[in-house]
């Protein structure tokens, strides 16, 4: 996988054009809202789904546009996306119990975070075997001509499903709102990348600096502990060891 990413020109090729036909599904879609004065339902639902069709596109490439056509296609990208969605929020109410009461009581929502794991990885099998079957010049096809074996590139695949499916939707989420908020800079934006090239877009460093400022104000996952394991210094701070990074975070923010 490293070696892949050592080829930026391919891999960059590869992911561009994911994402560029992922975020032109989309933005159609929401243009039908738009002409129509409609108000986009399940917006983080949509996000959800649009972030797993760009991980799958990445994946494979040019045949995403076959793929994206079968019968089950949608229906499992819907019930993948709702069940990221669950575990992203059991995770969140698990966050404030102690790991080990949850799973010597075997809290309610313990179980059902561990049923929902299960429908998901179940989900990503299915999704796995009918990706080889329309192999592409994606990310899936790249690995393999590098040598990776099948039991790895199904585990990549797992990993960037569960890892990535969340994340950009929520992240997103966030990104938007902030514009939202800011009409003045949102319709900066809306006219700066209306007529652009991908990579003038991509490139851009006020867009760069409206998704890392969305960060910074709001963190993906906050609840995944960030635990110091020794004193440190942080921004000319002492902090002790066992400080959760997410309290120092938002006690900067608030200053």
């Amino acid at each position: 996988m490293n070696r892949l990413l050592l080829v930026p020109n391919l891999a960059n090729a590869v992911i561009n054009y994911a994402c560029r036909e992922a975020a032109v599904s989309l933005t159609r879609k929401w243009g039908q809202y738009s002409n129509n004065y409609w108000i986009v339902d399940d917006l983080e639902g949509q996000l959800y789904q649009w972030s797993i069709e760009g991980i799958i596109a990445t994946l494979l490439g040019t045949n995403w546009a076959q793929y994206k056509n079968s019968e089950s296609y949608y229906l499992n990208i819907e019930k993948l996306s709702k069940s990221l969605h669950k575990i992203f929020e059991l995770s969140a109410k698990l966050s404030v119990i102690p790991i080990n009461y949850v799973t010597t009581f075997r809290f309610l929502v313990w179980n059902e975070l561990v049923q929902t794991f299960n429908n998901v990885f179940q989900i990503v099998r299915d999704l796995i075997i009918s990706m080889k079957d329309l192999e592409g010049d994606g990310l899936i096809s790249m690995m393999k001509k590098e040598g990776i074996q099948e039991q790895d590139v199904n585990r990549i695949v797992m990993d960037l499903m569960l890892a990535a499916g969340d994340t950009t939707a929520v992240s997103t989420v966030w990104a938007l709102y902030l514009l939202a908020t800011h009409s003045e800079v949102q319709n900066e934006i809306a006219e700066k990348i209306s007529n652009a090239e991908l990579n003038t877009i991509t490139n851009d460093l006020h867009i760069k600096g409206i998704i890392k400022e969305s960060l910074r104000l709001y963190p993906t996952a906050p609840f995944i502990t960030r635990i110091l394991p020794v004193d440190a210094i942080i921004g000319n701070y002492p902090v002790s060891k066992g400080v959760n990074n997410t309290n120092i975070h938002h006690f900067f923010i608030s200053m």
